[in-house]
């Protein structure tokens, strides 16, 4: 403390009265001060003796030893000082500090190199202080010629470098992913892409010169290994919140190789791809308006490396949208064609089938194209535009016309299709009240809807009529043949191929016994590929009970299967299933009219050709089975309800009090597991009257504005028929309702 305080007093009387300090008397005083205060003190000694030479001395030692204490790179300016400042004074030594001076005043300088005399006293050899001062003064000379230098590289690497890191984060934050850079590559990109090169090459020529200066001269504590790492992620790789110049370990990204790869790539590949884009859109085009003259054109293909290059590099792409729905277009006004040449009524309704899923195609690569047009995915092809297109205006124009084309070619399509199926349905019979004898049995050609309700002995009507490929026909019906018994029976009839009887065949099963106790009725029928088969309903004549007998007999009246079914709910379908020789049978309710509102099982069952069950599927609802179709992969039901359960097994009810209806459509497979229902739900009451099967692509539900409880057949209006049109899988192409 006692020493702290002169030295206190000391300074302040220096400062107080600018009186000089003799330096026996400072010296004993800088043991015990921090070597800035005795740089601080020195520095006030010297300014009013100059010449003191263990002063100058000690000041060389101090800003020696501060210059070789701060770090070279980041205390550059400090160090340069110091260095500059140490020569000064080593040089100033070299002057005053002589072998006398350091004899007589030995004390000042012993304790800077811990030497003893031979009486064990401290002492500082004069050859000790002068080597001392040389080499100090050399030191401080070499390192002002030799650091400038290497700082300098290592700043302007370090500068380079920044700045790449900067470029390189400012592409990443403006382009997503390597995808969008050759997207969106341009001149002003092309540019920013060279300035990172260079940037990363004299960042790394500078650091690797920096690398050879100090191999010449080193930097205490420093030796740096310089390591690249490759770019492989993008926008992962490459970005870094600090540098690590000061590290033994320099990391460098390699851009000049990132850069390198995304030049070549954008020449190879989307300067490739570019070049297909224009000859695909130049080849569709040229087809297309050959077809708007012509009936027939080679139909060109987009190349698929093209679309695999515009999946890989231009998600949602706006081009290949364009392709594709152009592409398809083709196959759309080549099928438009066929409209004047398709004469035949099946050919017809095939054909506008067939037009209205094109139309629907086309409509959804339309809505595709839509959701593709961005202002992004158009800088993308802004020059690919600009030639085909005229550019964005161009662009909105050709949407527009296409747009309308669709629309209004889907309402004629429609239009024409409903008059073809209606048509189809009102076809009148080709030979009109004629009948033709089998023995004692005139057997009309010509079908009946209903049954008189009392029939005389001996009369028959046709129900049904089936035409076989080879051009037989089998008549099946009711009769009266037996005047004794007063009940209904059923009849098969086959008129051969020329016209002329074949051979017929009476059925008349009993409920009870042998006795004769019930009216006979064919409710279905189908040819199989040995003849025909149906299904006879036997009604008891007091009670309300019915059995079904199933009958299946070859086109030469030998009978293959007769059997009693388990089933006696109503039959209301029958099919064949020529590839597993199988029937499908569908039963729903005991009264031949359906009821709306009470909820029934509809049983659809599959027997095989001796009569045993090979599936069975039971599904509860209120309403009406329509029809059954066959097609590919199961059956499709069709119907109407008031209450139906989807397949979630929610419950569906319509305003059963107003009498209200909706159509359903129910798909099985081919083993009868339920794969969809689909109900057709309306605010309105609505009718569905038949199920027409164009094709499996053609499903067509022909339904009427009409309650359940209103309903007859002979008032539905045909200005409120709704048409819907499925595929097999119940995907529904289009609908009125």
């Amino acid at each position: 403390m006692k020493k702290i305080f002169v030295i206190v007093l000391l300074f302040a009387s220096l400062a107080a009265n600018a009186q000089r300090v003799k330096y026996k008397d400072l010296f004993p005083t800088l043991t015990d001060m921090s070597a800035s205060e005795q740089l601080s003190a020195l520095r006030d000694f010297i300014g009013y003796e100059l010449d003191h030479p263990n002063a100058n001395f000690r000041l060389a030692l101090l800003h020696e030893r501060n210059y070789r204490q701060a770090n070279p790179l980041t205390q550059y300016e400090s160090v340069m000082a110091h260095a500059a400042e140490t020569g000064n004074r080593y040089l100033k030594s070299k002057q005053l500090v002589t072998e006398q001076q350091v004899r007589s005043d030995n004390e000042y300088y012993a304790p800077i190199f811990g030497q003893f005399d031979s009486k064990g006293k401290l002492y500082a050899p004069f050859p000790f202080v002068q080597g001392k001062i040389q080499r100090g003064y050399d030191s401080a000379m070499l390192i002002q010629q030799k650091l400038p230098a290497i700082y300098k590289s290592f700043t302007k690497s370090v500068n380079q470098y920044d700045k790449a890191v900067k470029l390189f984060a400012q592409i990443s934050t403006t382009y997503k992913s390597e995808e969008d850079i050759y997207m969106f590559y341009s001149v002003a990109f092309e540019k920013q892409m060279d300035e990172l090169i260079s940037y990363y090459d004299s960042s790394l020529f500078y650091f690797n010169n920096y690398l050879s200066l100090t191999k010449d001269y080193p930097l205490p504590d420093y030796k740096q290994q310089l390591i690249v790492n490759e770019i492989k992620t993008y926008r992962l790789d490459g970005l870094i919140n600090r540098m690590t110049f000061l590290e033994d370990k320099v990391l460098f990204w390699n851009y000049k190789q990132w850069v390198e790869r995304i030049k070549v790539n954008y020449k190879s590949e989307i300067l490739t791809m570019q070049e297909q884009l224009s000859t695909n859109e130049k080849k569709i085009t040229e087809v297309l308006n050959i077809l708007k003259t012509s009936s027939s054109a080679d139909l060109v293909r987009i190349d698929k490396e093209l679309i695999y290059k515009l999946n890989n590099y231009d998600k949602n792409s706006l081009a290949l949208a364009l392709l594709r729905y152009k592409s398809f277009k083709q196959e759309w006004m080549l099928k438009e064609k066929l409209q004047a040449s398709d004469t035949l009524l099946n050919q017809r309704l095939e054909l506008y089938s067939t037009l209205i899923q094109q139309n629907r195609i086309a409509d959804s690569l339309y809505q595709d194209l839509q959701t593709s047009i961005t202002n992004d995915n158009i800088i993308k092809h802004q020059q690919y535009l600009k030639t085909f297109y005229g550019g964005k205006s161009g662009l909105d124009k050709f949407t527009q016309e296409e747009n309308s084309l669709i629309k209004k070619s889907l309402t004629d399509y429609h239009s024409n299709l409903k008059v073809g199926l209606l048509t189809s349905l009102q076809r009148q019979e080709v030979v009109i009240n004629k009948s033709l004898k089998f023995g004692s049995a005139s057997i009309p050609l010509f079908t009946s809807d209903s049954i008189p309700g009392s029939l005389d002995n001996s009369t028959w009507i046709t129900q049904k009529k089936l035409i076989s490929p080879d051009g037989s026909t089998y008549l099946l019906g009711v009769g009266k043949p037996d005047k004794k018994n007063n009940n209904l029976v059923s009849f098969i009839a086959r008129v051969n191929p020329d016209g002329k009887a074949g051979w017929m065949q009476n059925y008349s099963f009993s409920i009870d016994s042998a006795v004769v106790d019930a009216n006979n009725s064919i409710q279905s029928a189908i040819l199989t590929q040995e003849g025909c088969a149906f299904v006879v309903t036997s009604t008891h004549i007091t009670r309300p009970e019915s059995i079904n007998t199933f009958v299946y007999i070859t086109e030469k009246k030998e009978e293959k299967l007769k059997k009693k079914l388990k089933e006696v709910t109503v039959l209301r379908d029958l099919l064949y299933v020529e590839e597993t020789n199988t029937f499908v049978l569908t039963f729903k309710g005991n009264s031949l009219i359906q009821s709306f509102t009470e909820e029934e099982t509809l049983s659809v069952q599959c027997i095989n050709v001796l009569g045993d069950l090979v599936w069975r599927r039971d599904i509860s609802f209120a309403g009406t089975l329509q029809k059954v179709v066959r097609v590919r992969d199961g059956f499709v039901l069709a119907g109407n309800f008031t209450l139906l359960r989807d397949s979630k097994g929610k419950e569906i009810r319509t305003r059963i009090a107003t009498g209200q209806t909706n159509p359903y459509l129910i798909k099985l497979s081919a083993r009868g597991d339920v794969q969809r229902i689909l109900p057709l739900v309306s605010d309105k009451s609505i009718y569905l009257d038949q199920l027409v099967k164009v094709n499996d692509g053609s499903l067509n539900v022909l339904a009427y504005e009409s309650t359940f409880s209103d309903l007859k057949k002979e008032s539905l209006n045909p200005e409120t028929l709704k048409h819907v049109m499925v595929n097999y899988e119940l995907r529904v192409i289009l609908s009125s309702l």
